[in-house]
């Protein structure tokens, strides 16, 4: 996972460190003598992750991406995220996944059948694919790797034999894993604590993981939601008002908007760039 926030003190460090240690774990700080992420700044967190800071276009934040041995010593993902609302951090990066150890609902095989089936589709959409491994010799003991997606389009699936991949050329092991990223979207918070039901619905041949699902919608999507049931609220409460102002200005409709536009957005369109929310400017 990887987020940034604001510190609320000129030595972001001083106070990130502490945090650090407390939820994630970190006992060591090394510069890498370089930046990362966009930042003039990084830092070893003991392998852990990295943290980045400085630079005159990052306006006083700080970067922290952390490996997946970052996140397993997380002790309490509930606290992470408490504190990451409380202080208006913004999730750039999540990775959810789903091991199965015996292989007996995930494969490569069963994968690429998903795929052709369109289980990864949305939108009416096939996503692209990429392969990696030895995918030219059955039974090969070096594991293979299906890539559904783009990582530059922030949403990304990998499906992929772990157990050979970590030597082991016997292992029936395969996980089944989603990197989303903030591009076009905004990252809720309980991903991090409840990882299952976003993965169960990133794709539909991921629904039988969970019940409950939830979409990480993009940010065009999720402002047409948005916007549709704003719109229908405004007609049902104010919709009558409408019809007496057109008739008090004659059927000017644009007399009619210009005495009932005020400046700013709604808040459930906050989020979103005015151009994709259809906002005024």
């Amino acid at each position: 996972m990887a987020f940034t926030i604001a510190p609320p003190e000129v030595d972001p460090i001083r106070w990130l460190l502490p945090h650090l240690a407390a939820l994630f774990g970190v006992s060591s700080l090394t510069s890498r003598g370089k930046g990362a992420f966009g930042y003039s700044q990084s830092y070893d967190l003991g392998g852990h992750g990295i943290l980045a800071v400085g630079g005159k276009g990052q306006k006083g934040t700080a970067y922290v991406s952390l490996t997946g041995a970052g996140c397993a010593h997380v002790k309490d993902w509930q606290a992470v995220q408490d504190w990451l609302e409380a202080n208006g951090a913004r999730l750039k990066r999540v990775d959810v996944a789903h091991d199965d150890h015996d292989g007996e609902t995930l494969s490569i095989e069963r994968a690429v059948e998903w795929y052709n089936a369109d289980g990864f589709s949305t939108g009416g959409r096939r996503p692209g694919h990429q392969v990696k491994g030895d995918w030219l010799t059955a039974g090969s003991p070096k594991g293979r790797t299906l890539y559904i997606g783009n990582r530059a389009n922030g949403k990304m699936a990998r499906i992929y034999e772990k157990g050979k991949q970590l030597g082991d050329p016997e292992s029936p092991w395969v996980r089944a894993e989603v990197e989303f990223k903030d591009q076009s979207r905004v990252l809720p918070y309980d991903m991090l604590t409840r990882p299952g039901v976003y993965l169960a619905g990133a794709y539909a041949c991921f629904g039988f993981l969970s019940i409950i699902q939830e979409k990480v919608r993009t940010i065009a999507k999720a402002a047409k939601i948005a916007l549709g049931a704003l719109v229908h609220y405004a007609k049902q409460a104010y919709g009558p008002l409408v019809n007496v102002l057109m008739a008090k200005h004659g059927k000017n409709a644009a007399a009619v908007v210009a005495e009932l536009i005020r400046p700013g957005v709604p808040r459930r369109l906050a989020d979103y760039p005015p151009g994709l929310a259809g906002a005024a400017t």
